[in-house]
Order: structure tokens, then sequence, then C-alpha cells
């Protein structure tokens, strides 16, 4: 069984969750013995791969993250280094994700004609192929359907979803879904057959680390440095689905019957950011609410160890990552009742209605308030995130393989 996959859409950085879905499975892949061709542009995260199995799709150029072109190795030699600097900003802002569409659509199926690959591997729904060579069998992972079901919401790859996406959805010969919720999505906008898609669930990123407690003093010094008391964290990116506007409202609420602070650490949009940053500012609250963007995996660790609860109010999630990881630092969690989050968290949290403020609120403070819950959601967690393993992603996802060869 010759095997392919296409990990294009890997980042440099490795920041978010479809880095870690790809990093992770791809990793465990090759420790599971499963030989396989990977295509990436950033071979580094790839450790358990051998080198001789990895293919740069460009040998002029990378694409170090899902912005575009940051590193321009041969281009011309006529250019001088500020135009060059120039043109790679230029790439960079403009058509580094184009450039990677067309690349897996028009380029790579040529590529695989004359490997006479048996598989092909999209771990990344927006790198499934809509052309495919004859006898080859395409498998793609579906992470969510967010542009389907949030319609209000803009998605910058919006033609390729609402065009090509669902053709090329319908032709695979296998669909991988990260939730139970998600394969429901699928089957029901789709019309796919259920037995054409099977769910296999994450694990946490820093598997492995986690669980371990850190120094109580480390901990201290770090909510020092960063003007911390007790403080509520959030994991989120800034994107309207995340539900932020909400969670900040409801946290005025709470504010004067606690001094505990709002932390939100994640990716931050700068277009999206702005009314956020309002909504502090109006309220005089800069003290309480702190943004952190994104931040190194060493000192997200310390964010998890240092809060006193986790809430997470997302409108809507494929999986649900940064849940997984508080329960596995045994930090208490609340949830939005929604998508897949109960399928993470089962009985290890409490749950709210994420479009009802005053609810998320009332949840808050419940938690907040009650020293024994917070015992049982600690131990509970720790538990649960056990269920959760990259070795039984792997297992699975070769099993799917296995099962296209008959």
């Amino acid at each position: 069984m010759k095997i392919v996959i296409n990990a294009i859409r890997v980042s440099r950085q490795s920041g978010g969750g479809l880095d870690h879905y790809i990093i992770h499975l791809v990793n465990e892949l090759a420790k599971l013995g499963l030989p396989f061709d990977l295509y990436t542009f950033n071979p580094g995260h790839f450790q358990n791969v051998k080198p001789e199995h990895i293919i740069k799709p460009f040998s002029f150029c990378h694409i170090s993250n899902t912005n575009g072109l940051s590193n321009i190795e041969t281009v011309t030699q006529t250019l001088s280094q500020e135009k060059l600097s120039k043109f790679r900003s230029f790439l960079g802002r403009s058509i580094g994700d184009m450039i990677k569409l067309l690349w897996t659509q028009f380029i790579f199926p040529f590529l695989l004609v004359f490997r006479k690959y048996d598989i092909l591997f999209s771990p990344s729904q927006l790198d499934a192929l809509f052309f495919t060579p004859e006898n080859l069998k395409q498998v793609i992972t579906v992470l969510d359907l967010i542009p389907f079901i949030l319609t209000d919401q803009k998605h910058k790859h919006e033609l390729y979803l609402k065009y090509l996406f669902p053709i090329i959805l319908r032709k695979a010969d296998h669909i991988i879904t990260i939730s139970g919720n998600t394969k429901q999505d699928v089957i029901k906008f789709f019309g796919i057959a259920s037995q054409k898609i099977t769910p296999v669930l994450l694990a946490k990123p820093g598997e492995g680390v986690s669980s371990e407690l850190s120094n109580q003093m480390e901990v201290e010094e770090f909510k020092r440095k960063f003007g911390l008391t007790q403080y509520i964290l959030c994991v989120s990116g800034n994107h309207p689905h995340k539900n932020l506007k909400r969670l900040i409202e409801a946290f005025f609420f709470i504010k004067d019957q606690t001094r505990v602070q709002l932390v939100i650490v994640g990716y931050q949009d700068k277009a999206h950011q702005i009314e956020l940053d309002h909504l502090v500012k109006n309220n005089k609250v800069e003290d309480r609410i702190k943004f952190f963007g994104h931040v190194s995996s060493e000192k997200l660790s310390l964010f998890y160890k240092g809060a006193e609860i986790f809430i997470f109010p997302s409108l809507y999630e494929g999986f649900g990552l940064p849940p997984l990881e508080a329960l596995s630092y045994g930090v208490p969690t609340v949830v939005s009742q929604t998508s897949s989050l109960p399928e993470v968290v089962g009985d290890a949290g409490l749950y709210f209605d994420p479009q009802d403020i005053q609810d998320m609120a009332h949840k808050i403070l419940q938690l907040l308030n009650d020293q024994k819950l917070q015992e049982i959601l600690r131990r509970k967690g720790m538990e649960r995130a056990k269920v959760f393993t990259w070795e039984k992603t792997g297992e699975l996802t070769l099993e799917v393989f296995e099962k296209l060869r008959v």
C-alpha cells in the first residue's frame, strides 16, 4: 500500500489546531511503521518521518505559514536585496494561500500520476483534490463546517468551499471527521452515507507534559510578571464564532461579585480585536480583562497552571482542543453546551448556553464559589483527558487506510 500525505497547510510556527492535528498525527503514523511520502513546506515538524520520504513542493521557495511566502531562497539573481524584500512581503501578504491552492489543485495531481500512489490522505479539507488520478483513493479529514453552519460569517476560502468542496467531498473514497458531531454535520449538509465517514477524535497538543505540576513558586512568579492575581482563563482565537464578546459581557455581570481577572490567550485577528478592545476600554475594566495574544507552548502551560477555572464560550467547534488541554492540567472547566464540546468534556465540566449571557455568568460564579465542585471537576478532568491519545488517533486513522486496501 503506497500512501502519500499532503501536509502543505502546516505552518512554520505550528500554532493552530490544524497544525497540531497534522503534525501529531503524521508523526504517530510514522511511529506506527506506516510507509508514506509526505509533502510539506516545513519538514522540521516531522521528526519521526525519514528525510528521504519528505518532499518540499517547490525547490525555489518555501511557505512558512498559512498567510503565505515568507522566505524566498532563489527567485532571480538580478533583484536587489531591497526589491527582494518587498517582493517577498508582497507575496506573503497577497498570494501565499493562492499558491498553495493552485499547487494542490493543478500541479500536485500530475505528480501523483507519475508516482502511482494507492491512497492520498488530505488531512486538511482545504487541500483535498478535485481531480485525482485513476485508481488513486482519497481520504479527507473534515475538521469543521463553520462556513456552512454560521453562514453570517465571511470566510476567505468562501468560493472554494461553496463550489468545489461539496463536489470533492462527495467524490472522496472515505472521510475522517474529528468528532461524532462533525460526522453528523457532514451527513446533514452533503447527504453522504454514514458508512463512508469515520470519527477519529484528537488528543491534546502537549501530551506527556501537561499533567505534571509546576513548582508553585514558578507559577506565582509568572503571575507577578504579567500582573495577574486570581484569574479565569480562556484560550481562544477572536473570530466571531469564538463568542468572546458575549464572554466579556458575561464578565460585566459578575465583576462586582468577585475580584478575579479574565485572561484571554490566543491568536488575535486585528479587525476583530478592535471591537473587543473598545468594549473593554469603554467599560473601564482594562485592569480586569487582559488579552495576551498567541504565546509559546511553555507560557501557555503556565497560564493553565495558574488559572482558577477555564471557560470556553465558542458557538461551534469541530473538536475543541483548549478544553481538553484544560482538563489535562486539572483546571475546573465550564464550556458551551454545543457542537462537539460535550464529546470532549463529558461529565468533567459544567455547561452553559453560549447565546445566553446570564447563564454563562451564572455558571462562572457557580464554579468560582464552589470549592468542592472545583475539586470534583479537577479530578474528573484529569481522568477524562487520559481517554484521548495520539496513539489511538493514529491507530484509527490507519484502520481507515487498511479498509481501502480491500
